[in-house]
């Protein structure tokens, strides 16, 4: 009887270091999607990563004023990929000047090479560049990439999982 104790108490210390290295895991994964979010500004923040089936992923971050960015338009161009939203609309060209944060991800479909990103917001019908990076985008990438939304969504699933397992 004694031993069975000791071997039901043993389980059960594993799974709370199992819970506990899982949370804190999880803790560390959030706190570097802050930190991350943590560099927008202006000019934007834009970075350009390879995701599966020769995609890429286009990630824009920053602050704007006045109209919030819309009407999402990409475009590839040879070796350029444009990203441009619009602001203030013509002919009145009129808006609440807020001032906020925006984010947003864009997916291109492209062929492998070297590419320069420029995001651009039209205001008023005045193109003006808001921020650029270059990339290179690889072959066909056969490992999957979360975005921020599924990273959320695992991260909590890990937190359900490990107090479940804490409660058993």
């Amino acid at each position: 009887m004694l031993g069975a104790q000791a071997d039901s108490l043993r389980r059960g210390v594993r799974r709370s270091r199992r819970a506990l290295t899982a949370m804190i895991c999880a803790f560390l994964m959030l706190a570097e999607a802050e930190a991350a979010a943590a560099a927008c500004g202006f000019p934007w923040t834009v970075t350009a990563t390879s995701v599966a089936g020769g995609k890429a992923a286009i990630s824009v971050c920053g602050i704007y004023t006045g109209c919030r960015p819309h009407n999402r338009q990409a475009a590839v161009i040879g070796n350029e990929i444009r990203v441009t939203y619009t602001q203030a609309e013509v002919p009145d060209c009129m808006c609440v000047i807020p001032i906020e944060e925006f984010r947003d991800t864009v997916l291109i479909s492209a062929t492998p090479g070297h590419y320069t990103v420029t995001v651009a917001v039209l205001n008023c019908g005045q193109p003006m560049t808001f921020g650029s990076t270059e990339f290179t985008l690889d072959a066909s990438s056969v490992i999957p990439v979360l975005d921020t939304r599924g990273m959320a969504a695992l991260i909590a699933l890990i937190v359900i999982v490990a107090i479940w397992r804490l409660r058993a």
